[in-house]
């Protein structure tokens, strides 16, 4: 637990640790959730809600558990949102190890059918903030139709691009070169935001900085 100590948030260490994980974890959750009650929606939600508001959004993926992209002043409406790995709000959170909701399969099959050609096709994927270290997760933006743009926004490109999972990262589990998703049974699971095969596939932007100044420039 000290040398990772994500660990405890693991259906792994939930199975082999029962007492400790309902005595001191599950609290800490709900603890967390009560700091978390009066938290206000970020510049980049709202600029995610503004998209909607234009008519542009096609759906919000996100890892986080705080439910702030439903918040009720953004006015996004909850089948725009994917909480990938749950809601602390609802006690769904996802544990390391657990298969991620059923839906999330199904709106990646829904959202990225399409080729570029076809009016429907996502058209451009901006990815805020995330460590892209947790499969499945981290391959969603593979799943973007050839000829996409995507734009990744990270304080760290070099942390978010560069990471290799260490030997004794157990909280990870190593990443395969393929993965399915939903209907789609051969993901690349590698990072492809820098080298050739990624820019020949998609058109390519990478931003290092804070997320909420960078949408402030559109403002």
């Amino acid at each position: 637990v000290y040398d990772s100590p994500e660990s405890i948030l693991s259906r792994t260490f939930a199975l082999a640790h029962p007492t400790v994980y309902q005595n001191d974890v599950k609290p800490l959750l709900k603890h967390l959730l009560d700091e978390t009650i009066d938290v206000s929606p970020t510049e980049t939600h709202r600029f995610c809600a503004w998209l909607n508001q234009q008519g542009w959004l096609r759906r919000i993926y996100t890892q986080n558990v705080d439910g702030l992209h439903l918040h009720p002043t953004l006015k996004i409406d909850d089948n725009l949102v994917v909480e990938c790995h749950g809601s602390m709000k609802e006690g769904n959170i996802v544990l390391y190890g657990d298969e991620l909701p059923k839906r999330f399969y199904s709106c990646c099959d829904e959202d990225f059918s399409q080729t570029i050609a076809d009016t429907a096709a996502v058209d451009l994927m901006l990815v805020f903030g995330t460590s892209l270290r947790v499969l499945p997760f981290s391959a969603v933006p593979n799943l973007a139709p050839r000829g996409c743009v995507r734009v990744l926004i990270n304080r760290s490109l070099d942390e978010c691009i560069n990471y290799q999972i260490s030997d004794s990262d157990r909280s990870v589990p190593r990443s395969p070169s393929s993965l399915r998703i939903g209907s789609r049974k051969f993901v690349t699971a590698k990072n492809l935001w820098t080298g050739r095969e990624g820019n020949k596939r998609w058109r390519q932007l990478l931003v290092e900085g804070d997320c909420d100044s960078f949408v402030k420039r559109f403002f």
